[in-house]
């Protein structure tokens, strides 16, 4: 049997993460900001190269983002 994994925002830290459902259910539960937690995807343990490169990809893109932000109060 293969472990699910999951992806998920994790508003305490600023970034997309990954790691199996007890590990979410763990953090979501000690944050002040659960509702803010946000899950994007379920996968194999199989994929986890592939999960790797979309939490890259989507922690790069929230970066550029609030760089843009930033400059645009300027």
């Amino acid at each position: 049997m293969k472990t699910k994994r999951l992806i998920w925002y994790n508003p305490d830290l600023r970034k997309y993460e990954w790691g199996t459902g007890t590990h979410y259910k763990e953090l979501r539960s000690k944050s002040v900001n659960r509702d803010a937690f946000t899950l994007l995807f379920k996968f194999n343990d199989s994929n986890q190269s592939l999960a790797n490169k979309i939490i890259r990809e989507l922690n790069s893109a929230r970066k550029d983002e609030s760089w843009e932000a930033e400059l645009s109060a300027i």
